[in-house]
């Protein structure tokens, strides 16, 4: 998915893949792997990001809601979420929504 949407953004922004990443000090190759399906290092991530003038939620996920949003603090908190399977992401999200909720009724 980052690839499709790095792809789109490029597009419209009429550039090309390759020449973007090398103006952002990535190597061609960097842009072959992520055209298989690898997810560039979280500092690679905001400095495409910050190109685009998009969220790294935007890059990773397609979020169209978050897609001009800038940033935040939260979106660079933990990079080592993004290697966590699917699963173990579902747990994280699942006990943060849990703390959230209890933190409402907390008041």
């Amino acid at each position: 998915m980052f690839y499709d949407n790095f792809k789109k953004l490029c597009e419209a922004n009429g550039e090309k893949p390759t020449p973007v990443a090398q103006k952002l000090g990535c190597s061609s190759s960097n842009v072959a792997l992520w055209k298989k399906g690898s997810v560039p290092r979280p500092a690679v991530l905001q400095k495409i990001a910050d190109y685009f003038g998009v969220s790294t939620q935007y890059l990773l996920f397609g979020d169209a809601e978050n897609k001009n949003q800038p940033a935040t603090e939260g979106d660079r908190l933990n990079p080592d979420y993004m290697k966590l399977n699917a699963a173990n992401r579902a747990a994280i999200d699942a006990a943060i929504a849990a703390l959230l909720k209890s933190q409402q009724s907390d008041g």
